[in-house]
């Protein structure tokens, strides 16, 4: 949206987003699944019937765009985008690692990185005042 619609974007926030890094579906789902059992397991007990539950109901959309967002390629938009963009990372990310914010920080005409020293992928919800005073 900000490359495309420049006028109508202020500022992008982006955490632990997809389409730095391209990477194959199922590594990136055995790193997500790594980072479930590794630093996100109070959630993970807490929230196990919402992702279940998108599965079940949304079952061929969820998988297409799981895919699609594991190899997803955004650089050539990026190198478009006008806005500052908030590059927000756990540096525990090992679904989408900290190197792939870097690999867009590399093309953003106007980036900024904030990595969570304690953060993983899921840290916008596990560490949430800390993002929001980084979003701030």
């Amino acid at each position: 949206l900000a490359a495309r619609h420049p006028g109508r974007v202020g500022r992008v926030v982006v955490a632990s987003g997809v389409g730095g890094c391209p990477r194959s579906f199922g590594r990136v789902f055995l790193r997500r699944l790594a980072d479930t059992f590794a630093f996100e397991a109070g959630l993970a007990a807490r929230e196990w019937h919402t992702l279940f539950a998108t599965v079940a109901a949304h079952w061929r959309n969820f998988w297409r765009q799981a895919r699609a967002s594991a190899g997803a390629d955004l650089t050539g938009y990026a190198a478009r985008a006008r806005a500052p963009v908030l590059l927000a990372w756990g540096a525990k990310d090992l679904t989408v690692p900290v190197g792939c914010a870097e690999a867009l920080a590399k093309v953003l005409p106007r980036p900024e990185l904030y990595v969570s020293r304690r953060g993983s992928h899921a840290w916008p919800i596990t560490h949430a005042a800390e993002f929001a005073a980084a979003v701030g």
